[in-house]
C-alpha cells in the first residue's frame, strides 16, 4: 500500500479520512500543530473504531510558519509519500485577511512546493468548503473564472474571510 500525508489530521474530516486509509492498509503520516496533545486524542478515537496506531506516524507541522514547521528529519521519514490529502485550514468569523491568507494560501503553496522537492509525490487531493460549488453566489461576489483575478481585499471587506 501507499504512504500518505494527511493535513488537518485532528479535524473532523481528517480523522475519518485517516480511519478509512488505515483500514485500507495505507501508512498515514498525520500532520499536527501540537502532536503531543493531538495525536493521543486521535489514537483514542481510532481505538473506539477498532484501529490501532501501528500505521500512523505523527508529524509536527504548522502551515502558518516557515517551511510549514516540518523538520528535515520528518521530511526524510516521509520520503516515500506519494499522496497528500490536504484538509487543514484556518477559519473563523473574525479572521483577518492576513491570517487567512497566511495559512490557507501561502502555507498551502509552501507545503506543495516543499512536497514536490522532498517527497515521491504523485497526487494531491484538496478538501475545500461547499461554497466552491455555488457559482452564482461566487459571481455576485466578483469571483469568476480564475481566482487570481478576483479583488480579494474587496471581497474580504464585503463578506469576511470565513466565506
Amino acid at each position: 500500500m501507499s504512504d500518505i500525508l494527511v493535513t488537518g489530521a485532528s479535524g473532523f474530516i481528517g480523522k475519518f479520512l485517516i480511519l478509512a486509509l488505515v483500514k485500507k492498509g495505507h501508512r498515514v503520516f498525520a500532520l499536527f500543530r501540537k502532536p503531543t496533545e493531538q495525536f493521543p486524542q486521535l489514537i483514542a478515537w481510532l481505538a473506539t473504531k477498532g484501529v490501532t496506531e501501528a500505521q500512523i506516524v505523527p508529524i509536527q507541522g504548522d502551515l502558518s510558519v516557515a517551511n510549514v514547521g516540518i523538520s528535515e528529519e520528518s521530511w526524510q521519514k516521509m520520503a516515500n509519500v506519494s499522496v497528500i490529502y490536504h484538509s487543514a485550514a484556518m477559519f473563523g468569523w473574525n479572521l483577518s485577511e492576513q491570517q487567512a491568507r497566511q495559512v490557507n494560501v501561502k502555507g498551502v503553496l509552501e507545503l506543495l512546493t516543499l512536497a514536490q522537492q522532498k517527497l515521491s509525490l504523485k497526487q494531491v487531493v484538496q478538501v475545500s468548503g461547499y461554497m466552491l460549488t455555488m457559482t452564482e453566489h461566487l459571481q455576485k461576489l466578483g469571483i469568476e473564472g480564475l481566482a487570481e483575478h478576483a479583488n480579494w481585499s474587496k471581497i474580504y471587506q464585503q463578506v469576511g474571510v470565513y466565506e
